[in-house]
């Protein structure tokens, strides 16, 4: 493969992204729109100049080095610009001095490790994961005595937050990008860490007479603006059409528009009441895997608090065959520590015997959070159902991130619930989230990643 080949080899937005003359371009707005390779070609075009440095944040180092990240990905291109890895510094150096070096920036304090620093390029990928702190101070780093007019290029995902405001212009009302503004450059002073805007630099210099205003623009690419990607590998387009829909409206959305800034977890949105079909029956003699899940909240009502948190439960079956799933009864009680344990071990007796009827066998799951007392808590929990795979199991990521699964398997029809007088109080309860109280979707969403995650089988087993 010939250098001039990788040199010159861009699709039509990274070619609009790699000519781009402002001071501040930022690329993407969805998943699959070459963002990766965009960001790491660019700074060759200073390979020559041995005085040029180009700096590449991702937001923290195992960002830049997990499989198939920016630093697997550079070794793909580089070599062929004789560039020489340093494996330990995550820097490149080439024939001419030209340097490119790969760092973390993970909290805020972490941009004064740059202080005095004189950076001619610098680059975020995934902007939106930076806070907008980040971003203001490594603007003033953005200087350069090595011929190159500073800039800095950026790729991002949609999402609500400092960038979707910071982008707001380039942004139509539905949440997707106005393609009329694509690539139009407008102007920028920060002062005060305030962001001021116009159409032209002259009317911000009146304003701000001791700041040269910065030209910025947004550049937006799809999936489909990578012809590629769409050739190697054609299922990443399907993966990306069965995520939630939230997710799939940020990181898939319109063809041509990308992904929407302005979509949020809410009702109706997070879970449909509409996607969750209600069978009266069900085939018992095809195989099945159930599990019951807990989510436990012992505080009672009271004078004091007259709204606490619910001891939740869901009863969750995976057909091993069809891949669907099936919900056989889901609810919810407000009770005292003592009434736990009581409603725990009935309520797992009962649906134990009632599978048992269909030689079907039931597993025990509930959520642990962190420390000694939670351990101590499981083991109790375990003691009641000695006749159970009973086992507690680590809460991790947040409460949307862990519904998102299940949430792209239920918006497709593949989360049944069979009939029965507790349905409409679930399925408001799913079509309301997020709300303030979230324990029955915690334990629908929990027994949906029981039946489907490793974490089921090496979780510790607590008694069980």
């Amino acid at each position: 493969m010939s250098e001039d080949v990788i040199r010159f080899f861009y699709q039509p937005r990274q070619k609009l992204f790699t000519e781009c003359k402002a001071d501040i371009c930022i690329y993407g707005g969805s998943a699959g729109g070459g963002k990766t390779r965009a960001v790491l070609q660019h700074p060759l075009k200073r390979k020559d100049n041995g005085k040029f440095t180009a700096t590449i944040f991702r937001r923290t180092r195992e960002d830049i080095t997990r499989p198939g990240a920016l630093w697997d990905e550079s070794m793909l291109i580089y070599p062929y610009f004789k560039g020489v890895p340093n494996n330990s510094s995550h820097e490149w150096r080439f024939p001419s001095g030209m340097k490119i070096k790969f760092a973390g920036l993970q909290y805020d304090q972490d941009v004064t490790g740059w202080r005095g620093a004189q950076m001619p390029a610098i680059y975020f990928d995934q902007l939106e994961t930076f806070t907008q702190q980040q971003f203001i101070y490594m603007l003033s780093r953005n200087r350069s005595v090595c011929g190159v007019k500073p800039y800095i290029r950026a790729t991002c995902n949609p999402e609500p937050g400092w960038l979707a405001d910071f982008l707001s212009w380039w942004i139509a009302e539905d949440g997707y990008a106005d393609m009329e503004r694509a690539g139009k450059m407008r102007y920028l002073v920060n002062s005060d860490n305030t962001f001021y805007w116009a159409d032209t630099p002259d009317e911000l210099q009146k304003q701000f007479p001791d700041i040269t205003p910065k030209s910025v623009t947004f550049i937006p690419a799809t999936i489909y603006d990578n012809v590629i990607l769409m050739e190697k590998d054609p299922g990443y387009l399907a993966n990306l059409q069965g995520l939630s829909l939230v997710d799939r409206e940020r990181l898939l959305g319109d063809a041509q528009r990308g992904g929407n800034w302005k979509i949020k977890p809410e009702a109706g949105n997070l879970f449909n009441r509409a996607w969750f079909p209600i069978v009266r029956d069900w085939d018992k003699n095809d195989p099945w895997t159930f599990v019951i899940r807990w989510d436990f909240a012992a505080t009672e009502q009271s004078l004091r608090n007259d709204d606490p948190d619910y001891t939740a439960w869901n009863v969750m079956g995976k057909n091993h065959r069809t891949h669907e799933f099936l919900i056989l009864e889901a609810g919810q009680k407000r009770l005292n520590p003592s009434a736990v344990y009581d409603e725990f071990r009935t309520r797992c007796e009962f649906w134990r015997d009632w599978l048992d009827n269909y030689g079907l066998r039931l597993k025990v799951r509930w959520e642990i959070e962190p420390g000694s007392a939670s351990k101590r808590e499981a083991r109790t929990f375990a003691g009641l159902v000695p006749w159970a795979d009973a086992r507690g199991i680590p809460s991790r990521g947040s409460k949307i991130e862990r519904a998102r699964p299940m949430a792209a398997q239920a918006e497709h029809g593949f989360v049944s619930v069979l009939k029965g007088d507790w349905n409409e109080m679930w399925l408001n309860h799913m079509h309301s989230q997020p709300a303030d109280h979230d324990d029955m979707m915690d334990a629908a969403t929990g027994a949906y990643d029981d039946l489907n995650s490793e974490i089921t089988k090496k979780a510790r087993s607590y008694g069980g």
